[in-house]
C-alpha cells in the first residue's frame, strides 16, 4: 500500500482540480489522477517533493523555476507532440500550507519505455531513430522557443493513440529543480547531463541537457542496456564510454558518431540543440516511421498533468515544491496498477 506523501487525494485545489487518486508515490514526483470539476474532464497531478535539508531560499528559488517554466509551458500547446498544459497555480490548503500545481491533458497510450522495454530489449538502428525522431522534433519546437525540459527518461514519452502518436510531458519540473541547484533526481539519474549531476560546475542546464538524455535513450534502444551511472560524477575525471560499440554493441560509423557526440560530457560539444540532433538523425537515411501503432489497442490510460507542489518543513523535515509547512504524511492509500494513469510502476524506472 502506497502512502501519499502530500496528502493531496480527496482535496479541490483552488476548487478547480478535484485529486482523486495516488497513481506514482515515487519521489521526487508524486503522480495524482485528477478530475477538472468545471471541464468535467480527466486530469492528472504530479507533486515534487524536494530533499529534506534544502534550504528556505533554495525552496523559493524551485518556486519561482517552476512558475517561470510552467508560463513557458503554456506557449508550447500549438505542437501536438507536447504534452498541453491546462493551468497552474497555488493552492491555499490551510493556515500554513500551499501547493503549487500545474494540469495539463489526459492522453490515452502507454509510456514509450514499456513500449519499447527500453534498456532491456534490443532494437535495430532504424527502430531507435524512428521511435525518438518525434519526441526530438517536440523538444526542437521547444528548444526554439526558449524552453529545454530537464528530466527527460522513457516514462516522459507517452506513444498516445493515432493520430496524436509520441507526446513528450513532464515539462516544467526539471527546470524547477535546477532553479533551486538541486540537480537531478534519482528516478531519472541515469539520463541526467553532467551539468545536472553537478550543478554550477559545468554551466547551466539547456537545450545540450535534453540532447544528452535523448543520446542515453538512443544508446539504451540499440543496446537493450540500461546505463547505470553513479549518482555524482567528479567533473575533472573523464565519463566511462557510453557509446554503442564502447558496450559491445556493432553500429554504424555514423550512429556511433551521433552519439558520440549527443553524450559529450561538455555541453558545448553537444549538439546545441534537439533540431541539430534531428538534422544528424536525418542524415543517417533511417526510415523515420510513427510510434503511435505500437501502442496498440490496449486501452490503458496514460495521462500527466503536473502538480509541482514545495513544501517546507521547519526543523529539517522536508521540502516540497510548494511551501508546504508542517505538513503530515496522508493515511495509507490503496496502490494504484502499474500503468495507472500513465505512470510507470516504480520497479522500471
Amino acid at each position: 500500500m502506497a502512502r501519499d506523501p502530500l496528502g493531496l487525494v480527496g482535496t479541490v485545489l483552488d476548487g478547480a482540480y478535484r485529486v482523486d487518486e495516488l497513481c506514482d508515490p515515487q519521489p521526487p514526483w508524486v503522480g495524482y489522477r485528477a478530475w477538472h470539476v468545471a471541464f468535467e474532464e480527466q486530469l492528472a497531478l504530479r507533486a515534487l517533493v524536494l530533499p529534506a535539508d534544502l534550504d528556505a531560499d533554495a525552496a523559493r528559488r524551485c518556486l519561482e523555476g517552476f512558475r517561470r517554466a510552467a508560463r513557458l509551458h503554456v506557449k508550447l500547446r500549438a505542437h501536438p507532440g507536447i504534452g498541453m498544459a491546462v493551468g497552474f497555480g497555488v493552492a491555499e490548503l490551510g493556515a500554513d500550507e500551499r501547493v503549487a500545481y500545474h494540469a495539463r491533458e489526459w492522453l490515452d497510450g502507454a509510456p514509450l519505455g514499456e513500449i519499447y522495454a527500453v534498456g532491456a530489449r534490443r532494437h535495430a538502428e532504424r527502430e531507435a531513430v524512428a521511435a525518438l525522431r518525434p519526441a526530438v522534433a517536440a523538444l526542437a519546437f521547444a528548444h526554439e522557443r526558449g524552453v529545454h525540459h530537464g528530466a527527460l527518461g522513457p516514462d516522459a514519452l507517452l506513444v498516445a493513440a493515432a493520430p496524436r502518436g509520441l507526446v513528450v510531458v513532464d515539462f516544467a519540473l526539471g527546470p524547477a529543480l535546477e532553479a533551486g541547484g538541486v540537480g537531478a533526481p534519482e528516478a531519472r539519474a541515469r539520463y541526467a547531463a553532467p551539468e545536472q549531476l553537478r550543478p554550477g560546475e559545468l554551466g547551466p542546464c539547456g537545450p545540450a541537457t535534453d540532447v544528452y538524455a535523448l543520446g542515453v535513450l538512443l544508446v539504451e534502444l540499440v543496446t537493450g542496456r540500461r546505463l547505470e551511472r553513479p549518482e555524482r560524477e567528479a567533473v575533472d575525471e573523464p565519463d566511462e564510454p557510453r557509446t554503442p560499440r564502447a558496450l559491445g554493441i556493432d553500429v554504424s560509423d555514423a550512429f556511433e558518431a551521433v552519439c558520440a557526440r549527443a553524450l559529450a560530457r561538455h555541453p558545448s560539444e553537444r549538439y546545441a540543440s534537439a533540431l541539430e540532433l534531428g538534422a544528424a538523425l536525418d542524415a543517417l537515411g533511417h526510415e523515420v516511421g510513427a510510434v503511435a501503432a505500437r501502442a496498440g489497442s490496449s486501452g490503458r490510460s496514460t495521462s500527466l498533468v503536473f502538480v509541482g507542489a514545495l513544501a517546507l518543513a521547519l526543523g529539517g523535515l522536508g521540502v516540497a515544491i510548494g511551501l508546504a509547512l508542517g505538513h503530515q504524511r496522508a493515511p495509507v492509500c490503496p496502490e494504484p496498477a502499474p500503468t495507472a494513469a500513465g505512470y510507470s510502476s516504480p520497479s522500471t524506472r
